[in-house]
Order: structure tokens, then C-alpha cells, then sequence
């Protein structure tokens, strides 16, 4: 199997941000993209930026609704994984809108591996696919609040 082909592409991402697709978390589909995404993540083998145009922080975002302790706790370390990554790296394009809602996130947590409710973290995930569009039609309303 031709794995940094496959990572290259990253198109499989794709459903989990756009709004007409209703995915349920507690699957093994889910989870194997979670943990396919933190792989991802932890070695590097993609540009960053592609993988968020992709929807990463959709699933990421959408896994801390998970009924499963460690389904969250693989999202809340990739979180962490860009958010560190954002300190590190300030040369690109949403660094400030990412770490915006990178550490409104860290600041509502309550306590380790804390389960949002579905609501919430269906609204980071459809917020996360706006912020990185200029050209989306609620971007500024976003920005502004």
C-alpha cells in the first residue's frame, strides 16, 4: 500500500465538513479516520494547512461529543498537537482564527477528556471550515464575533 499517496490526497477527510452529511462519532469509521488523522498529525506526513482545508479540525472537534473516553482523548492530544504546532509556526495563513478557537476550547474544559455536547462541537466543526474561507459568505460575521 502506498501510504504517503494515499496521505497526499486526503480527500477521504472531505465529508466531515461539509454540512449536508450527517456522521455519527461513535463508529468505527469515525475512529479509524480519528486515529488515521492523529497518525497524520504525529508524523508529519502531510502539510498541515492541507490537512485543516481538508476537515481535520472538523473531525477532531466533533469527536469531543464521543460517548467514548478515548475517543476524546486522541482528539484533545491532536488538538494540542495543532495548537502547538500554531505557536511554533507563525508564518501561516490562519494562525489567529485557529488559535482563537484552539484556546476558547482549552478554556471551556473542565476537566480532562470533558465531553461537550454534540451541539457545541458541531458548531467548531462547521466554524472551523469557515474561518479558513475568506470567500464564505459568513466569514466576516464569524470574524467579527
Amino acid at each position: 500500500v502506498n501510504l504517503v499517496g494515499l496521505c497526499r490526497n486526503a480527500s477521504y477527510l472531505a465529508p466531515f465538513h461539509d454540512s449536508q452529511n450527517n456522521i455519527e462519532i461513535d463508529t468505527p469509521f469515525f475512529r479509524f479516520l480519528l486515529h488515521f488523522a492523529y497518525f497524520l498529525l504525529a508524523n508529519e506526513t502531510i502539510p498541515i494547512m492541507t490537512m485543516i482545508e481538508r476537515g481535520i479540525l472538523s473531525i477532531l472537534f466533533q469527536a469531543l461529543s464521543s460517548k467514548d473516553d478515548h475517543t476524546r482523548e486522541i482528539a484533545y492530544h491532536s488538538l494540542s498537537q495543532i495548537y502547538d504546532y500554531n505557536h511554533k509556526k507563525k508564518d501561516w495563513k490562519f494562525e489567529h482564527q485557529i488559535a482563537l478557537i484552539l484556546e476558547s476550547v482549552l478554556n471551556a474544559v473542565k476537566e480532562p477528556n470533558y465531553k461537550f455536547t454534540s451541539l457545541i462541537s458541531q458548531f467548531l466543526a462547521t466554524i472551523t471550515q469557515i474561518i479558513i474561507k475568506p470567500n464564505h459568505p459568513l466569514f466576516m460575521d464569524v470574524i467579527k464575533f
